[in-house]
């Protein structure tokens, strides 16, 4: 798939969210490094996933995009 809006999109809705709570759960985690990790890494697994259609076409793509986001945190 593209790295393209919806992409950086799910990143920016997700992402203050996710790693407020990381942080909660893993106080002795750099979140920085971590951070700059997962944002790498998702990056990565978008461009390595199957194209599925555009998002008017098909709805499943804006859970494709999150699913990779979370895919990433939870590592």
């Amino acid at each position: 798939m593209k790295y393209g809006i919806t992409a950086i999109f799910i990143k920016v809705a997700f992402s203050k969210t996710a790693f407020h709570y990381i942080e909660k759960q893993a106080p002795d985690l750099d979140i920085k490094e971590f951070r700059r990790k997962v944002f790498s890494e998702y990056r990565e697994m978008v461009k390595r996933a199957p194209e599925v259609g555009s998002l008017r076409k098909n709805a499943f793509v804006t859970a494709l995009y999150a699913a990779c986001f979370s895919l990433q945190c939870t590592k």
